[in-house]
């Protein structure tokens, strides 16, 4: 099963006849998490509001990689990745060696 970023380079986008959003389909294999895009932003909304912080350093540092080295940038983690292992080391009582 590909990976989501690869799932979301292969979603195709159809235009509708209603004033909606788009209608996106995915491909077979790939599950749709929110039933809209409404949703969907709204859930990331919530969870950019209730989720760890990072600091605007490494946010800013992330963004200057995707701008100035497109190429290589892939190899990093995302922000909400990063999000997940900062709430995992706090899970479970990480510290820093000294």
């Amino acid at each position: 099963m590909p990976f989501p970023s690869t799932v979301a380079a292969q979603a195709t986008t159809l235009p509708t006849e209603q004033t909606g959003p788009p209608k996106v389909l995915y491909p077979k294999e790939c599950v749709a998490l929110y039933p809209n895009a409404i949703v969907g932003e709204r859930v990331s909304d919530y969870a950019k509001l209730h989720s760890s912080n990072i600091p605007e350093y490494i946010v800013n540092y992330h963004a200057h990689i995707n701008r100035t080295q497109p190429e290589t940038a892939k190899y990093m983690i995302s922000i909400s990745q990063a999000q997940m292992l900062v709430f995992l080391a706090k899970l479970v009582g990480a510290k820093q060696g000294k």
